[in-house]
């Protein structure tokens, strides 16, 4: 029997949003710290750079889905490839972003978390962790011929991210990014604390 064709679908994020991570945006804030204390900057400035990584890579890779659904899928088409590896990107950066929550938190950078399952929650943290580390060790899956149903990178199902045995929600691996997004965004309105 033949194997289902490998399928990443990923939606869309809006584009151009008023609290969205633009390029504009992002060197107004890093503007913004430099004239705050060498720790902070250097919190601001690689939370940043890690938000601003994982929203361009999941766009590319929604671009990119979206171009694989519009021909015959293939398992490996150059688009479902793409779109891969663009996701393990994003999901890499969205996890080492999310790690950066509570310390931004603590310099007054980013304001207490509002949601109990948001991306700064136990939850997100470990599916995110969970994520990265099946991601890691595909490789090593497919070195050691343990790649299951021919998975070679993450499929979804179902409404589910899967990549081997780990799994996520798209809609809450898309609310995640959002959320990360929206407190890059906000760090341009935080007050500086001056260098001393």
């Amino acid at each position: 029997m033949p194997s289902a064709p490998l399928r990443l679908e990923l939606p869309a994020l809006p584009a151009g949003e008023p609290n969205g991570l633009t390029a504009d945006v992002a060197e107004a804030i890093t503007e913004r710290l430099r004239a705050d204390t060498a720790e902070r900057r250097a919190l601001g400035c690689t939370f940043i750079r890690l938000v601003e990584h994982a929203v361009r890579e999941y766009r590319l890779a929604a671009a990119e889905s979206a171009q694989e659904g519009r021909s015959e899928p293939l398992p490996g088409s150059i688009h479902y490839l793409r779109a891969a590896s663009g996701l393990e990107s994003c999901m890499a950066s969205m996890h080492r972003a999310a790690q950066l929550l509570r310390a931004l938190e603590g310099a007054g950078l980013a304001a207490p978390a509002r949601r109990s399952h948001g991306v700064r929650s136990e939850l997100a943290l470990v599916a995110l962790a969970g994520m990265r580390t099946a991601t890691q060790n595909l490789d090593k899956r497919v070195l050691a011929h343990q790649g299951g149903s021919g998975q070679i990178a993450p499929v979804t199902r179902d409404g589910d991210l899967c990549i081997a045995n780990a799994s996520v929600r798209m809609e809450l691996l898309v609310t995640w990014l959002r959320e990360l997004e929206e407190t890059a965004a906000q760090l341009l309105s935080s007050p500086a604390e001056p260098a001393r």
